[in-house]
């Protein structure tokens, strides 16, 4: 395996609501996949792509306080995904020039 850049855990997580019970992962030269907690069994991949359609890692993950999206982090842009729709994002957020010093 790659190294993990991040990682969250599904808001709202509850060990008698095995449904909630998962965590996302972000890693080098890997989509980030949806694990479940228990059986560390794949539920889901969401995959970004830079403008080459090369698989874009992202370094950083959040979900939304009700757990519909999902926000990862890459190098000068943010993808939204849809929790319960895997496969690519539905925004690409792109990230303003940055000032060079």
């Amino acid at each position: 395996g790659e190294l993990v850049y991040d990682y969250a855990w599904y808001p709202g997580m509850h060990s008698s609501v095995p449904i909630s019970c998962c965590f996302a992962t972000c890693s080098r030269d890997q989509p980030i996949h949806l694990w479940d907690a228990f059986d560390r069994a794949l539920r889901a991949t969401y995959v970004a792509r830079n403008q080459a359609d090369d698989l874009a890692s992202a370094i950083s993950l959040a979900f939304s306080p009700d757990g519909g999206r999902l926000f990862a982090g890459l190098e000068r842009s943010v993808r939204v995904f849809a929790t319960a729709e895997p496969g690519g994002p539905v925004v690409d957020l792109l990230a303003g020039r940055t000032r060079k010093s």
